[in-house]
């Protein structure tokens, strides 16, 4: 027999099960919750079924901007049209190799790449022609744009799908390179431990290429690109609080799983993620109004 809180407990348990409208609830709290660890962003939430559709057979031969460009919602506010959605992704990769290139690596070397936090393969498409003599891999949270790189842009390039628990499915000392844009900026609590793993997966002499906001980011958003819509955030948020003032190592803003905004005095970061690589470059605007660094392992 079971007591009258174990048959409250019972019943509300089968409710829940049955109740289709309370899954999807529970599903969106915890999906949007900033506590919660091990989450993806499943392609929809909201479907009891979902397909992906193959795409077009593309020709070994094909530049970068001659493969299928994903749908405008996937874009993440990159542009406003194909041509400007595929011309920041050339640009940005663009920019991080020749700062990776001028801090010592060498793409000719090299035999494995991890994009993280690829979305829809903005930048990796960038790097299809090198993928014939290396294995290039791109990896995000979020199942949609991966599955839509996955079945537009590979092969010959290599996609999964990541939880926001630090861990990648691969070998440790088995990539001589990895890269995140605007990725480091979202993660608050556990950067840390995502800084380690991408470590950890890394060859001795590998690199790391990671975009961050720091002091000069928050000094262009109060002034040259003060229209951003983040700027405005920022701004609001220094008028009720005092931001700038603050004598901060780490500031963390809008905490939530896709708006988090994280901002590092560089000097602070310098310091304490060089403890574990070494720092080797530091790039003011090399990715809009966020500073590139490059560290490598010893």
């Amino acid at each position: 027999m079971h007591s009258v809180t174990e048959q409250i407990y019972l019943r509300l348990a089968r409710w829940l099960d049955s109740s289709e409208f309370c899954q999807r609830l529970v599903s969106r709290l915890l999906i949007h919750s900033p506590v919660v660890e091990g989450k993806i962003y499943p392609f929809t939430d909201s479907e009891e079924a979902w397909w992906a559709d193959r795409g077009p057979v593309v020709p070994e031969s094909a530049r970068p901007d001659e493969y299928p460009v994903p749908p405008r919602e996937l874009w993440e506010r990159y542009g406003t049209e194909p041509r400007e959605y595929l011309e920041t992704g050339e640009r940005h990769t663009a920019d991080m190799l020749k700062i990776l290139g001028t801090a010592g690596f060498s793409l000719e070397k090299s035999e494995r790449i991890l994009d993280f936090g690829c979305s829809a393969g903005r930048m990796i498409r960038w790097l299809i022609p090198f993928a014939k003599e290396r294995e290039i891999w791109g990896l995000d949270v979020a199942s949609k744009p991966v599955h839509w790189a996955m079945l537009n842009l590979a092969p010959p390039l290599h996609f999964a799908v990541n939880t926001t628990v630090p861990h990648l499915p691969f070998d440790g000392e088995s990539f001589d390179m990895a890269y995140c844009g605007s990725v480091f900026t979202h993660i608050s609590d556990l950067a840390d431990v995502w800084f380690l793993e991408l470590r950890r997966i890394l060859k001795r002499g590998g690199y790391l290429y990671a975009t961050i906001h720091d002091r000069h980011t928050v000094d262009l958003l109060f002034g040259r690109d003060s229209e951003y819509r983040v700027a405005k955030a920022l701004q609001t948020l220094d008028v009720k609080i005092g931001m700038r003032r603050m004598n901060y190592a780490k500031f963390v803003f809008a905490r939530s799983p896709k708006n988090t905004q994280v901002y590092y005095d560089l000097e602070w970061l310098r310091a304490h993620w060089g403890r574990w690589m070494e720092l080797v470059s530091v790039t003011e605007e090399a990715y809009g109004f966020q500073t590139a660094l490059v560290f490598r392992k010893q």
